[in-house]
């Protein structure tokens, strides 16, 4: 990266990135993803429903909103993203951003500039206002 010369802001966010990628690979169990891989896509699709379902199910907005049917269409349409540290979700006023997300692991700071507010999220069940 040097000999490229990226600035070191940039190179030290890519050493962070892949150090937590790694981390987080390692924390995977290998056994798992080829177990995963190796079911019939019927019996992959039954594993992602249970497994997504759950994160639909712990959500008190969702299972007060919607039936368990509609629960287990949605559950299908989540996808997993893995973010580094200091990597945005998404920015605000982003057009482009319309999803929804459920942090599983982790922690998230939240700023909205046009009320001034700033939120450290912690935990997936702690909200800090500062």
């Amino acid at each position: 990266m040097e000999k490229n010369e990226i600035d070191g802001k940039l190179q030290m966010k890519a050493r962070q990135y892949i150090e937590f990628k790694l981390e987080h690979e390692r924390t995977m169990r290998e056994t798992d993803k080829a177990v995963l891989q190796s079911l019939s896509q019927s019996l992959r699709d039954q594993m992602l429903k249970q497994v997504n379902g759950r994160v639909m199910k712990n959500s008190d907005l969702f299972q007060k909103s919607f039936g368990s049917s509609l629960l287990t269409r949605l559950a299908m349409l989540l996808d997993e993203q893995l973010l580094a540290p200091d990597e945005y979700v998404f920015k605000e006023n982003d057009q482009q951003d319309l999803a929804l997300y459920f942090i599983a692991r982790g922690k998230v700071e939240m700023m909205i500039e046009k009320f001034k507010l700033h939120l450290h999220i912690v935990d997936v069940r702690k909200v800090i206002l500062v």
